[in-house]
């Protein structure tokens, strides 16, 4: 995928800034699941949960869109293409009515974005609680099923009950699955996100398709007579997951630029017998971001974070998943979230409103853990001076205490000392741009030049390093298309202290959320 590239040089110019200065808060994604069967339905309880979750300072739902807790598994919304495929129209309990349109329109009422979650989805289709409960979706198309080993219908079974499945080796199937995400992002403009969650397992699939297509690719023998942890049979039919998460991303891109794609994935200590590469999709850009299921105990959740941070570029924004559940109070879930924020993590996600209600927890994690409104990370991303992929130097400088995270680099404004910070866009849309600066009366008169891939967008411009210290300074606004990748060199020439330290692009908010954030 080519990426567009917009380049922010501080550098000699002609026209100054105006002194512009602002007290941000610190960027947190502070999202909660709603599974759709534990969502309200009304408009009345839809404003309560809203409500309920402003005031404790969360910005984002997750809101369940897929139920699957039946044989009439469906979307809450709706959807031409579940009835195309032989499923119901709409999940039975939500026909008449289209709660996702009710929950963005509240939701962005109180300053929360929504994020559509597709729970089960894309590949587990239902969970029923006999064998025998397989969805109508998969009786309408019984070769997209998961088969055994012995090529009978594949279910996996937990406390939850008896899980049927896609599989991802059908062609047919996977176009099903592109066609659902698709439709949402089109029928929905103002839709903040689309979540996937994938939990399959490796048991998966030994339909006749897949087997076809698998000897067919690798001219290797019929997977029924290769043992189940046959490296090239793994790697293919994790490739097969991976091809779908590809193509989601790109196709929710084309229809919604402005529409973050994400993913709630199984925890490292999972990874040895799941097929969901997760490690892949974040270094090539197959997602803007991740969740994480953390579903651990407080002692075991900072070894769990740091396996995660290994397994993603620098700079990709995961926010761990979080089960006051497992975490077995509120005041150990706010030690994890502490813990999550930091080891530098872009956020969290709360597994779900009803604990935070039963659980009594809303008020202590605004108190102890969320003490002010923010956007989330996605909208405001941070260009910092720790951040190691997104920064670097070169020349002659010496790191210093103080400045917005704690420490920042100064160097003399001469030919050589140049420092470059860089960060991915997630979502289209027009964005603010801010500069951080800790320094003295002898700090330089840095200043910026904007050169930007696209044509048009090309600027330059003055920043006094002297002025507007230990706070954010406005310098300019961009609309910045998805997966542009801002880039900004700071340089000067003045032979003055020059100062680096922090920068962040803020997406602009619309004004019934400006008006909540006030």
């Amino acid at each position: 995928m080519k990426i567009p590239l917009l380049c922010l040089f501080l550098s000699l110019s002609t026209f100054a800034v105006p002194s512009l200065a602002r007290v941000l808060p610190e960027p947190q994604t502070r999202g909660v699941w709603v599974p759709a069967g534990y969502s309200p339905e009304d408009s009345a309880g839809i404003d309560t949960l809203m409500r309920n979750l402003s005031s404790a300072h969360f910005n984002v739902v997750y809101l369940g869109v897929w139920d699957g807790h039946s044989t009439d598994a469906g979307t809450i919304y709706p959807s031409e293409v579940v009835k195309d495929a032989g499923g119901p129209m709409q999940f039975p309990d939500f026909v008449g009515l289209d709660p996702l349109r009710t929950y963005i329109d509240i939701a962005h009422r109180y300053g929360i974005e929504v994020i559509a979650w597709f729970e089960l989805m894309p590949f587990d289709v239902s969970v029923g609680k006999t064998p025998t409960d397989i969805p109508t979706l998969l009786k309408a198309h019984p070769d997209w099923s998961l088969l055994q080993r012995d090529t009978t219908l594949d279910y996996h079974r937990n406390v939850y009950g008896y899980f049927f499945g896609i599989d991802p080796g059908v062609p047919a199937a996977c176009n099903f699955v592109v066609e659902l995400y698709r439709e949402i992002a089109r029928n929905y403009p103002d839709l903040d996100g689309i979540e996937t969650d994938i939990e399959n397992d490796t048991l998966f699939s030994y339909s006749a398709i897949a087997r076809e297509r698998f000897m067919r690719e690798t001219g290797n023998p019929d997977p029924l007579t290769l043992p189940s942890d046959n490296a090239a049979w793994l790697a293919w039919r994790r490739q097969q997951v991976t091809d779908v998460v590809k193509r989601i991303y790109t196709t929710v891109k084309r229809v919604n630029p402005e529409c973050v794609v994400t993913g709630a994935v199984p925890p490292p200590y999972m990874s040895s017998y799941m097929l969901e590469s997760w490690n892949d999709w974040a270094k090539k850009g197959y997602v803007d971001m991740l969740e994480p299921m953390l579903y651990v105990n407080t002692s075991d959740f900072d070894h769990q974070m740091k396996l995660c941070d290994g397994y993603v570029p620098q700079g990709f924004q995961l926010t761990p998943g979080i089960a006051i559940s497992s975490a077995g109070s509120t005041q150990k879930t706010i030690v994890e979230i502490k813990d999550a924020q930091r080891m530098g993590a872009a956020g969290v996600t709360i597994w779900y409103y009803n604990y935070l209600l039963s659980y009594h927890a809303l008020a202590d994690l605004k108190s102890e853990a969320f003490p002010e409104k923010t956007l989330p990370s996605y909208d405001d991303l941070l260009m910092d001076n720790v951040s190691g992929c997104m920064f670097r130097l070169t020349g002659s400088w010496t790191t210093r205490r103080g400045g917005y995270s704690g420490t920042y680099f100064a160097a003399r404004a001469v030919k050589g000392d140049t420092a470059i910070f860089s960060v991915r866009v997630l979502r289209s849309g027009k964005y603010s741009l801010y500069g951080y600066w800790d320094g003295d009366s002898f700090s330089s008169r840095a200043r910026p030049t904007v050169r930007v891939a696209t044509p048009g967008l090309a600027k330059s411009f003055a920043v006094d390093q002297q002025k507007n210290l230990s706070t954010w300074s406005y310098l300019d606004r961009f609309y910045l298309n998805s997966g542009d990748t801002v880039t900004v060199k700071l340089f000067g020439t003045d032979g003055k202290t020059l100062v680096a330290d922090a920068f962040r692009l803020r997406r602009e908010t619309p004004p019934t959320q400006i008006q909540k954030e006030k």
